[in-house]
């Protein structure tokens, strides 16, 4: 291995030398190909590329069209257990696709799974999530990317990956700018609702790093694209903290788009709230006058199952159809059981769940 490692070394350097690269990326791809089961060889080579693609931007095009995006997932999937290798790799991919005219080879070789892959099995390891995460950040604008990392569930990796080294400010930036980046589609111009656990991890980001500027506009940036759609604002309002951080962002960066980003969502969560109140308000007195109308009728409890799923993202209106059921669970002339199959009071008590620290959900609940 040694004599092999010494042989490229002195091939490169002759080359380099004398100014002939042309054939370097036959020469390394080819021990690369030769020499699939021994990882030390295979780290040498991708570092000598990666160094040719930093030094020599021209020689990009020469891996690229030889073949190097299936070569390296060969390496890394053969050598998933080589922390050293996931990371050169990684790197590798980074280099080259800072250029976006290489992305789509790199997608299309599937390059996706194994970056995610090496987020997963080495999730501890900083130096490693760092580097998978800048490429994923990298590799994520292009169109054909997107529906790739919904398949592979990329979101939840990356939230993963971010909770794990809450420290580590590239892992933070990149990882906000990666996670909007999975949940907008820029072309239709369409914003995925997505869970309350992601936009918590954004603010958090913001929480765990207040003095630095990179993280805080990447966030408000991100912020601002998930709060086009309605159900993440009213996600993003039960966050804790993240009125009082995107003011903070908004007074202490002095870029002024992060401030005009964050400025922009307060004035949505405000809207939202009270849009929603009204919603809910009006929602209320309607079900109270459809149960009143319906009371002893085999519709009532209908009815409010569909006003909880209708609003399942309000804890008033949950809470007022708990006091229905409990209503139509009264009147009824056969007994409580008459009204309420077994399973109804399961699917009852799962639509309360998510308000299980609101205090007029918890009592309309202990109550029924």
């Amino acid at each position: 291995i040694k004599n092999i490692i010494a042989d490229i070394d002195s091939l490169v350097r002759d080359m380099s030398s004398a100014g002939t690269t042309d054939f370097l990326s036959e020469i390394l791809i080819s021990n690369i190909r030769q020499h699939m089961k021994v990882g030390k060889i295979q780290k040498h080579c991708v570092q000598k590329i990666k160094c040719l693609c930093e030094n020599q931007k021209t020689i990009m095009a020469a891996f690229v069209g030889a073949g190097i995006p299936d070569d390296i997932v060969r390496i890394m999937r053969n050598h998933s257990d080589d922390s050293a290798v996931q990371e050169i790799c990684c790197e590798l991919i980074w280099t080259i696709s800072a250029h976006d005219e290489y992305r789509l080879a790199w997608l299309r070789a599937g390059v996706c799974q194994e970056i995610l892959d090496a987020i997963r099995n080495y999730i501890a390891t900083e130096k490693i999530v760092k580097s998978a995460i800048g490429t994923m950040r990298m590799l994520s604008p292009q169109p054909e990317a997107r529906q790739i990392l919904h398949d592979l569930e990329a979101s939840r990796t990356v939230r993963e990956a971010m909770m794990a080294h809450r420290s580590c400010i590239p892992i933070q930036r990149d990882g906000c700018a990666l996670l909007i980046n999975c949940a907008v589609n820029y072309e239709k111009q369409v914003v995925s609702i997505v869970p309350k656990e992601e936009l918590d991890t954004i603010v958090q980001a913001m929480a765990h790093h207040r003095q630095e500027p990179s993280i805080l506009m990447e966030a408000c940036f991100a912020l601002k694209n998930y709060t086009f759609e309605e159900g993440n604002c009213r996600n993003l309002r039960k966050c804790s903290g993240a009125e009082e951080l995107l003011r903070h962002a908004a007074g202490f960066v002095q870029t002024p788009g992060c401030a005009d980003d964050a400025e922009e969502i307060l004035e949505k969560l405000q809207w939202s709230k009270v849009m929603d109140e009204s919603a809910e308000e009006e929602a209320c007195r309607t079900l109270e006058r459809l149960i009143d109308a319906q009371l002893n009728t085999p519709s009532a409890p209908q009815t409010a199952f569909d006003y909880m799923r209708n609003f399942e993202w309000s804890a008033a209106v949950t809470a007022r159809s708990v006091q229905m059921f409990q209503k139509i669970a009264m009147s009824a002339e056969g007994g409580i059981s008459s009204s309420f199959p077994r399973e109804s009071y399961q699917q009852i008590f799962q639509r309360c769940e998510p308000f299980c620290e609101n205090k007029n959900v918890c009592e309309a609940a202990c109550s029924f």
